[in-house]
């Protein structure tokens, strides 16, 4: 993927580069938002009484934490594609148009005035470093995994504390932050096999891609998290199930609708 180096100064252009499309890093983004939003929201509402009120300290701790989350994230990628790659068992080797100190720095900068930012907006900052520091910790168990099959295990960790990070900087109370594995539970399972897959291939062992529809593997996991939690915590999930099964019946209207004209 081609691009100007002045580039890497945007928050996630590090992210979007390794996987070379927009598209794919804003479906993420755009899922892990739509799952976290309500979780997020009822917690905010607790707190605060006007409802305006709470959607602009939601708002403004969501950004705040996000681009901490990113900037932590965008070091560790740099650190794992000039560091820790040599080290691999079969490495995957990544060249940057910048040099990686430009990006580590940048990104530096950026954590640094949100924190300030969050700690100004009086936010408890204390709960972002302990945030910063398991994903941090979890980074740093993955990189010492010579063997690529290992990762397997440490990437679900890395993931795990990265859908914890924004809810445990913004969420005081440890009972809704239990709810993020439940409500997470279905891009979970997605990110292992991904992983999975993914680093098999790198041992040239063929395994079959996992394509199913969202709405099938949301739908399998929607049961067991409406038995967890209040189903005003999973309106994401279940909004995803809808989404995907009106895409699915608009797919099968349009080939029914090709088939007829043709005939």
């Amino acid at each position: 993927m081609k691009s100007r180096p002045l580039l890497f100064l945007i928050p996630y252009y590090v992210t979007v580069y390794r996987y070379g499309s927009f598209k794919i890093v804003f479906k993420k983004l755009t899922t892990e938002l739509i799952l976290m939003l309500p979780l997020l929201y009822w917690h905010f509402q607790f707190l605060y009484s006007d409802i305006i009120l709470a959607l602009v300290y939601l708002s403004l701790g969501y950004l705040l934490a996000n681009i901490i989350l990113v900037s932590v994230y965008e070091i560790q990628y740099v650190i794992n594609d000039i560091v820790v790659v040599k080290r691999e068992d079969k490495p995957s080797i990544r060249s940057y148009p910048v040099r990686p100190l430009f990006v580590v720095i940048s990104r530096g900068v950026y954590s640094l005035v949100a924190v300030c930012l969050m700690l100004v907006s009086r936010f408890d900052v204390i709960r972002v470093f302990v945030a910063i520091v398991l994903l941090s910790l979890a980074f740093l168990l993955h990189n010492i995994q010579k063997y690529k099959l290992k990762r397997i295990y440490t990437f679900a960790l890395i993931r795990l504390t990265r859908y914890l990070f924004i809810p445990l900087c913004l969420i005081d109370s440890h009972h809704y932050l239990l709810y993020v594995p439940i409500v997470f539970m279905p891009l979970l399972f997605v990110d292992i096999i991904q992983a999975y897959e993914y680093n098999l291939k790198k041992y040239s062992i063929e395994v079959p891609k996992m394509d199913y529809p969202w709405y099938y593997i949301y739908g399998i996991f929607l049961p067991i998290q409406l038995m967890l939690i209040d189903w005003k915590y999973i309106i994401g999930n279940i909004m995803i199930v809808l989404f995907s099964i009106s895409r699915y019946i608009k797919r099968c209207l349009k080939r029914k609708l090709i088939s007829k004209n043709a005939s």
